[in-house]
């Protein structure tokens, strides 16, 4: 697995991220999380995955995600957050003006 440069966990009713949730994966780029349940993502489940550069959580559940989250993944330029029903609040401001920022959100 030290190689692997995509993971794909889409369609697999994942509903949670609870702490450090991948090892180092040094060469991985691309995760693509889509169509899940996922509700919840602890601020240190992608922190081992420093080159990170494609997120994709579309069509999950999250209502809200901190922009800490992303610390670790300067090497990120492709964000995928549509499809989950967000909580238009004071909360998500931070998270927009993070993507704003970064000019990341597809």
């Amino acid at each position: 697995m030290e190689k692997l440069r995509l993971l794909d966990l889409s369609f697999n009713e994942l509903s949670r991220l609870d702490g450090i949730q991948f090892p180092v994966l040094p060469h991985l780029r691309k995760l693509f999380l889509t169509d899940n349940q996922i509700s919840y993502i602890n601020n240190y489940a992608f922190i081992n995955l420093y080159l990170l550069e494609s997120l994709r959580l579309s069509g999950n559940n999250l209502k809200l995600v901190q922009p800490d989250l992303f610390t670790n993944n300067s090497q990120l330029v492709d964000l995928e957050l549509h499809g989950n029903p967000w909580e238009c609040d004071c909360r998500l401001k931070e998270l927009v003006h993070w993507v704003k920022f970064k000019s990341l959100l597809q």
